[in-house]
């Protein structure tokens, strides 16, 4: 499962260390990493909570890390106040992977940190 190698890379682990969390042997972790053992349901579900991704994710169904909350997108349609650069943005955002969201979420903690002292009169 080429997902289960980026993710793991991602994180900056060892398959010995996924798989001392996961409780099992590197042997059979390596394995599910080449797609060379079938994921059992446990194993499925244990490895999308540690990756925090769903699934449908690992198992190639989907792009998203979580495709249940798509529909929130389609809910945001015409009339709905949100516009579609805000639309476009949330679809971008979730094909990030999850240092690329790390990385939006920090500047938008940042950004609005900025505006808040600036409101304040702290920043001109």
């Amino acid at each position: 499962m080429i997902k289960l190698y980026e993710l793991r890379k991602e994180k900056g682990l060892s398959q010995d260390e996924v798989a001392k969390i996961l409780n099992v042997t590197r042997q059979s972790y390596s394995r599910y990493e080449r797609g060379e053992h079938e994921l059992g349901y446990k194993a499925l579900k244990a490895i999308a909570n540690f990756f925090d991704v769903s699934v449908d994710y690992l198992l190639g169904n989907s792009t998203y890390f979580y495709p249940d909350r798509v529909d929130v997108v389609s809910a945001m349609g015409e009339g709905s106040g949100y516009s579609s650069e805000e639309r476009k943005l949330i679809e971008e955002y979730r094909e990030l992977n999850q240092s690329g969201k790390r990385l939006v979420n920090e500047t938008i903690k940042t950004l609005r940190a900025t505006s808040a002292q600036s409101k304040e009169g702290k920043i001109s």
